[in-house]
């Protein structure tokens, strides 16, 4: 679309100068809406969360996993935040640890790592949950060749893991009812007679 524009000069020497802009404004390309429906849809390798429930922000400067489930470990690699909360997170596991053993008012879950897997639409596909933290590994390469942020490889060992059930989002709360399609019931307060 090309529209021009007229203004005229306020100055006395200027009075008869008339000034012409060209505006050109081109349509803003949004990024492709995907339709999904995300019922039964496998879980994608990029699409997952490995949130730290000690420090559950950290989640987001997790660059890679990889879990062994033979082994019981979890291989992170993390970026390090200007506060050092990432060392501060995986640098106190093994303490924190000995201390919950030693005290019964301690959360044994403290430092419980949750694995959520999403489908190429971003939806939960399923969940785990792994207890009994102990970092066994630590590298972090350090160079003045390249200048990314400061990452940290780590390898932790788990004693136990467990499948979550996965949440229930606003839209899996409706379903239609059987008698008539045109009418939507709500799961959560539907009335059960026994």
């Amino acid at each position: 679309m090309r529209y021009e524009a007229s203004t005229v000069m306020n100055t006395e020497a200027q009075m008869n100068k008339t000034e012409k802009v060209r505006i050109e404004l081109t349509a803003k390309q949004n990024p492709p809406v995907k339709y999904c429906n995300s019922k039964n849809k496998p879980p994608m390798s990029e699409n997952f969360k490995l949130v730290p429930k000690y420090i559950p922000f950290l989640s987001q400067f997790i660059k890679e996993a990889s879990w062994n489930c033979a082994e019981k470990t979890i291989n992170i690699e993390i970026k390090e935040t200007a506060e050092f909360d990432s060392y501060n997170w995986f640098g106190g596991i093994n303490k924190r640890m000995s201390e919950a053993q030693k005290s019964s008012f301690v959360d044994l879950d403290q430092d419980s790592l949750l694995l959520i897997f999403m489908d190429e639409c971003d939806k939960e596909v399923a969940s785990i949950k792994f207890c009994g933290l102990q970092l066994v590994k630590h590298f972090c390469y350090l160079s003045k060749k390249h200048q990314d942020s400061l990452c940290h490889s780590i390898s932790i060992h788990y004693t136990e893991c467990e499948m979550i059930p996965k949440t229930r989002t606003e839209e899996d709360n409706f379903r239609r009812s059987y008698a008539d399609e045109n009418i939507i019931v709500d799961e959560e307060w539907q009335e059960v007679t026994v």
